[in-house]
């Protein structure tokens, strides 16, 4: 009897060992997904088990207010590239939610290109330029599908006309998951 209840112990942890080793929540490594909210693609490639790096173009709408009577409005195509870190996984994990397709929270540091308009509503000086920010953010995917991301923080901007300054970035995308989806 004392040998059967060892044996059954043993047997227990064996599978408490493997079944924790096994379920060590990483990131998806390849997702490609298409954004309706401001029209573009991005795709989402894992470096890490916690990191990836996100590559998105999109259109970018923009709003200036000249002066008392004008306003100028933007159409912008904008290049970004995401350095994100996800660091809520495991617990998101463990209190059984969702964590598929890199549904979680995540810092990021991230450069942003920025176009010159391709549409305007007045004769407006437009600049390129670039951008580098620290944001925090969060991604779920829904029904295997649907995507929603926000991310939120401040940057420092350069124009090609010299000005340079801080700004807050605030960025939401709507969209889908496309293709085969990889779950490392």
């Amino acid at each position: 009897m004392k040998t059967l209840l060892l044996f059954i112990l043993f047997v227990l942890q064996v599978s408490i060992g493997f079944s924790k080793s096994d379920t060590i929540p990483k990131t998806s490594h390849r997702l490609f997904k298409v954004n309706v909210l401001y029209p573009g693609f991005e795709y989402e490639y894992g470096i890490g088990k916690l990191s990836t790096i996100n590559f998105s173009t999109s259109l970018s709408f923009a709003s200036i207010k000249e002066d008392k009577l004008n306003r100028a409005y933007f159409l912008n195509n904008i290049l970004e590239i995401d350095f994100r870190q996800y660091y809520n996984l495991a617990r998101r994990f463990n209190k059984r939610k969702n964590i598929k397709f890199n549904t979680a929270d995540f810092i990021s540091f991230n450069a942003i290109g920025i176009g010159k308009s391709i549409i305007e509503n007045i004769d407006y000086e437009s600049y390129s330029g670039i951008e580098f920010a620290v944001s925090w953010g969060f991604q779920r995917t829904y029904w295997y599908v649907f995507n929603v991301s926000f991310n939120a923080g401040i940057g420092y901007y350069f124009l090609e006309n010299g000005n340079e300054g801080y700004d807050f970035l605030v960025n939401y995308k709507i969209g889908f998951l496309i293709g085969k989806r990889n779950i490392h």
